[in-house]
């Protein structure tokens, strides 16, 4: 089985193990069908065009990006537009993580999240720093209730900025599902990002489905072959010619078990 993670560049990892035929797999429950992506709902967080510094699904230490990371020319203070109509569900503050940000939910079952931001809009900001004085806390997270901050698509809801784990100025743009919580992938919605930059392959991972299964890296200039387990996967370099990738120094993979 071959399974294909698309961020900025492209990765292929390989699952070895197993019987694979159609005919010996375990029926599966159908699953129930899905109702189509909105591609014009949403409208840009921002009035600048999009060039992303990182994308959705990007493999970061211990877990994969959920949104999208939209550069602001190396500077804070952009304006950061509500994407549809809708209200403000939740708003965070934070030294770390996403900084300052703002969670808006959506009629239509999706929620918008607008990270590390340098500001909020004026009644934001008014009622943030009085439930922070409130608290005794710079830090909050916090539920709003549905009436209290409603939006109007195209409204300036903040500002972009630099807050939180960031490591230079930027807007992380994300819409989840409302209900489950899980990140959707942006680009499927039409939000409007230029990319003209081909994914290109660098490496792939081999490992094994399960700990009774296994399999053998034979290498081109004849050393000593590497096995690749469930608890110990192998990572090969993918080198790109004019016709094509192939897997660095790798004669064949023989699958175990």
């Amino acid at each position: 089985m071959v399974w294909v993670v698309i961020p900025m560049v492209l990765f292929l990892v390989l699952r070895l193990g197993g019987n694979f035929g159609a005919s010996e797999r375990p029926s599966e429950p159908a699953l129930a069908p899905q109702p189509p992506i909105p591609t014009l709902y949403f409208r840009s967080p921002l009035g600048i065009p999009l060039l992303l510094a990182g994308n959705f699904a990007e493999m970061r230490t211990g877990h994969f990006h959920s949104g999208i990371d939209i550069k602001t020319n190396n500077r804070p203070g952009y304006r950061v537009y509500a994407a549809a109509d809708g209200w403000v569900s939740r708003i965070k503050v934070s030294p770390t993580g996403y900084g300052q940000a703002l969670y808006v939910d959506h009629p239509n079952g999706y929620t918008t999240v607008y990270a590390h931001l340098s500001r909020f809009k004026e009644d934001l900001a008014a009622y943030v720093k009085k439930k922070q004085y409130a608290e005794h806390s710079f830090a909050l997270d916090m539920s709003v209730s549905k009436g209290m901050f409603p939006l109007k698509k195209g409204e300036v809801i903040a500002f972009s900025g630099n807050t939180g784990s960031s490591s230079g100025p930027h807007l992380h743009f994300e819409i989840r599902d409302t209900a489950s919580e899980e990140p959707m992938n942006p680009l499927l919605f039409g939000i409007p990002v230029t990319d003209h930059e081909r994914p290109r392959i660098y490496r792939v991972k081999v490992y094994a489905a399960n700990r009774e299964s296994g399999a053998t890296i034979v290498h081109s200039d004849g050393s000593r072959p590497i096995r690749a387990t469930f608890d110990a996967p192998v990572v090969i370099g993918v080198v790109k010619g004019k016709s094509g990738y192939r897997l660095k120094n790798v004669k064949a993979i023989r699958a175990l078990g």
